[in-house]
């Protein structure tokens, strides 16, 4: 970048954050950055939850932003099936079946005068940081057991235009929450894309959303932000989030950003990196004394972030560029690659030797996505969930089992028109006793035992069937 663009871009920074108003200013170590708890724009309740036994109701606002653009019948990027490819909690990397191949590319083809070579960086002050990925172009680069990446790297230093390594993004900046990417007529997430014509982004949010406190608000801004992207012909590659050690409430909050992370990345069949997942291997969970920002290593060249020898790996940045160039590597490979060979599909969930064969819930988080309009029939007639809204839409049957007590969160996502109940009861067999209904989440504390839990399809979005529901279930 020539310093003038980078002057006038600092300058361009400073405004807006003046212009966004009081908050809390989470800083780290030198050279860090910054990680500010907006205040944003004042939140609007959604129609609150009906709280069931403990169960508070849920709420969240209306977006800030500008409306996503209503992306026409042909490049709608929905669910690509009934049952999309399920990411299992025990990889890091998300799998890249023959189904997930396919949306790829058909994603890719809504605009293949994008740039192969080219990444977009969107999210906050862990992607703005100098500690993400502009090393990878410098000779400090120390490749340990991962030179395969060298070639991946060569590939994308972008000789037709930036370089998107060292690029100071517009859609990434310190102290931003997910909304903010969006805001704007053109917003910085446009903005972007028209200076770098990429096909992939790299996105990470959720760090800085936990202080707005609104999870349903959240997940509608990163379903649009997938959506901008998709419809536009970039794949993006979503990330968990680090660990928060700064506070225990921010701390408790990470588990349930991080699953609807997930859960939109499982129900748009995009990449996925779960950085969560490696970072707590790490000594303090490779997070600073801030408690929030990832560590660097320091070694004999200084501070380098691009040391993946394994005491460079003991480090959260280092971890997370050798983590993100390895995720831009196979996307790239399946997207681009005519010989690549897709990865087995994950086992689908088991269904119960019950009335209408609940899907198992194998364990303890959990996260689906469905289509709407692809729920069954009604299986529980008799809900006694005192409720203002009455049972009788289609439903997708659930059954889990607790080992010992248990306090438990139920969340229901949906999108495209959709509209969803969420049922508690305590098994099947048993709809006439009511444990919890909620519009949005039920939290309740359960005894060991069986449950089922219905989620009710109100509404499936509308003729063009383009509605989609997600679950999310969680240890408090």
């Amino acid at each position: 970048m020539h310093r003038s663009e980078s002057e006038h871009l600092i300058a361009q920074h400073a405004n807006r954050q003046r212009s966004w108003g009081s908050g809390v200013l989470l800083c780290g170590l030198v050279g860090l950055g910054c990680t500010r708890a907006e205040s944003g724009p004042p939140p609007r309740p959604d129609t609150a939850a009906e709280p069931a036994s403990s169960a508070p109701a849920s709420s969240a606002p209306v977006s800030p932003a500008a409306a996503a653009p209503e992306p026409s019948a042909s490049a709608w990027a929905g669910p690509v099936a009934a049952a999309p490819t399920r990411y299992p909690l025990d990889r890091t990397h998300s799998p890249l079946t023959r189904g997930v191949v396919e949306h790829l590319r058909r994603i890719r083809a809504r605009d293949p005068s994008l740039r192969d070579d080219s990444f977009a960086k969107i999210g906050d002050s862990v992607t703005a940081s100098g500690d993400f990925f502009h090393c990878l172009v410098t000779e400090k680069v120390r490749w340990g057991q991962h030179a395969d990446l060298r070639t991946t790297v060569e590939e994308f230093r972008a000789v037709t235009g930036p370089n998107p390594f060292q690029r100071e993004s517009l859609a990434a900046r310190i102290g931003w929450s997910a909304y903010k990417v969006l805001e704007g007529h053109p917003s910085p997430l446009e903005r972007e894309l028209a200076i770098m014509r990429p096909r992939y982004a790299v996105v990470m949010f959720g760090t800085n959303d936990i202080e707005i406190g609104q999870l349903h608000y959240f997940a509608d801004r990163i379903f649009d932000l997938v959506e901008q992207l998709t419809e536009r012909g970039v794949v993006p590659i979503l990330s968990t989030i680090m660990p928060r050690q700064d506070r225990d409430g921010a701390a408790a909050s990470v588990a349930r950003y991080n699953a609807v992370i997930r859960g939109i990345a499982q129900a748009r069949q995009v990449p996925l990196v779960d950085y969560h997942r490696e970072l707590v291997r790490l000594p303090g969970a490779g997070v600073g004394e801030d408690g929030i920002h990832p560590k660097t290593y320091v070694g004999s060249l200084g501070r380098n972030a691009c040391d993946f020898t394994d005491a460079g790996l003991r480090y959260g940045y280092n971890l997370r560029n050798l983590l993100m160039l390895r995720a831009l590597q196979r996307v790239s490979v399946a997207v681009t690659g005519a010989s690549f060979a897709p990865e087995p599909d994950p086992a689908p969930l088991a269904r119960a030797a019950v009335a209408g064969g609940a899907r198992v819930i194998p364990a303890l988080p959990f996260v689906d996505a469905r289509l709407a309009k692809d729920a069954g029939q009604r299986v529980l007639d008799g809900y006694s969930c005192p409720s203002k809204r009455s049972a009788s839409g289609p439903e997708f049957l659930y059954q889990f089992g607790l080992e010992q007590r248990t306090t438990v969160r139920i969340m229901g996502f949906d999108r495209g028109g959709a509209d969803v109940d969420l049922w508690l009861m305590p098994s099947p067999a048993r709809p006439e006793r009511c444990l919890g209904h909620g519009r949005r989440t039920i939290l309740t504390t359960l005894p060991a035992g069986t449950y089922a839990l219905a989620l009710e399809v109100v509404s499936a979005g509308g003729a063009d069937g383009r509605g989609d529901v997600m679950l999310v279930v969680q240890r408090q």
